[in-house]
């Protein structure tokens, strides 16, 4: 049995496709339909797909990882100056 803890996680959050960066991509491509040029994008991630998300997400300006209590990289932070003109960034 996984941990009780993971009871109160949504699927999306446990089921991220194949490489658990699916909700990632899925973003990377959407974020422009409700977050506006100006805005912040705060993320908590896996500690090993940080620089991952980064990457995807990387058109949109000012990025930085974020390490949590224990030294490992879990948050991504970026500041949305814009977008491209196409709507298929990956």
């Amino acid at each position: 049995r996984l941990d009780a803890s993971l009871d109160y996680e949504p699927d999306l959050a446990l089921f991220a496709g194949v490489d658990g960066l699916e909700f990632y991509r899925s973003l990377a491509v959407n974020i422009k339909d409700v977050l506006p040029t100006g805005g912040r994008l705060c993320l908590e991630m896996g500690e090993s797909q940080a620089r991952d998300v980064s990457q995807m997400i990387e058109y949109l300006g000012e990025r930085s990882i974020i390490l949590d209590t224990s030294g490992r990289e879990r948050f991504f932070f970026g500041h949305i100056h814009g977008y491209p003109p196409s709507s298929n960034h990956l």
